[in-house]
């Protein structure tokens, strides 16, 4: 490894993970810059959101109703809402992937950006969205843990819903970089 003007030095770890740093916050920076002009002060496709939270909420008031009154015929309407959630999320989950695959023809999409915000959305709605998916997987877990052999176990498909919300949120307004193709542009 010598060159005309005599031996190359390589880089020291401690030099080498500096400029990983480095490029990295530069990257980070450029990012925050490109989210702050995208994004500003308002974010769009916050009902997408608010429809996140209203529906976690509802499915931890019920989870946690039938946890608190147990009869038959409270297990038989959370497990008739636990079904309705989860079908609703099948739809919406189609409905993300119809506009993600649209969207990915002029976007270069990543699956953690897509369905986990990785990268993509504003702090809120990256928590928000996220903090919905979490408390959904809890709930729906913590109930069924709760009342083993029981309606309750419905609540584990509920899910399915709030990560569909991260995929419809992300791929109508998610900030993805434009693929890059030759002879086309993005519309």
């Amino acid at each position: 490894m010598s060159t005309p003007a005599g031996p190359q030095r390589r880089p020291t770890a401690a030099e080498a993970r500096a400029e990983v740093e480095a490029r990295s916050k530069a990257e980070r920076a450029q990012r925050d810059a490109a989210m702050a002009e995208r994004f500003g002060d308002s974010i769009s496709g916050w009902s997408i959101v608010q429809a996140s939270i209203i529906t976690t909420g509802l499915f931890v008031v019920m989870t946690v109703a039938a946890s608190w009154i147990n009869t038959r015929p409270v297990r038989i309407v959370v497990a008739l809402v636990d079904s309705a959630l989860f079908l609703a999320g099948c739809a919406v989950f189609l409905k993300a992937l119809y506009d993600g695959a649209q969207r990915s023809r002029w976007a270069e999409m990543t699956m953690a950006g897509w369905w986990f915000l990785s990268g993509t959305a504003p702090k809120r709605v990256q928590q928000a969205l996220l903090g919905c998916l979490g408390v959904q997987v809890f709930v729906g877990l913590a109930g069924a843990a709760a009342r083993r052999e029981s309606l309750l176990a419905f609540g584990i498909l509920v899910p399915t819903l709030g990560l569909a919300f991260c995929g419809l949120w992300s791929a109508r307004h998610g900030l993805f970089p434009p693929r890059v193709t030759e002879g086309r542009t993005p519309p």
